[in-house]
């Protein structure tokens, strides 16, 4: 399904969506982190890797969303469903293996 069936004016690839998604929702949770709520972070080399892979990560959980669950919708909330349900999805993964680690 291309993105023409869920919105005909735009030509943007739906992987690229979620690929900006993520990353949005990868700034507002480095944002907000440690309390500072400013970007000090991005002065650490090292934190580009955890935003990284943070990013890929929420990206991998939206695209899984979209190919493994959605395969079979053919509503127009497709392209949301996959970005909120993956988020959602990955951020629970994550506590999970958080909370079992720690």
């Amino acid at each position: 399904m291309s993105i023409a069936t869920l919105h005909p004016k735009s030509k943007i690839n739906p992987s690229v969506l979620l690929l900006m998604s993520a990353a949005a929702i990868t700034f507002a949770l480095f944002f907000i982190d440690e309390g500072y709520y400013d970007f000090r972070w991005m002065k650490n080399p090292g934190n580009w890797i955890a935003f990284a892979a943070y990013v890929l990560m929420l990206f991998v959980g939206q695209l899984a969303v979209q190919k493994l669950v959605l395969s079979k919708y053919r509503g127009s909330g497709k392209l949301a469903i996959s970005m909120v349900g993956g988020t959602i999805l990955v951020l629970l993964i994550l506590f999970g293996i958080y909370s079992i680690i720690r």
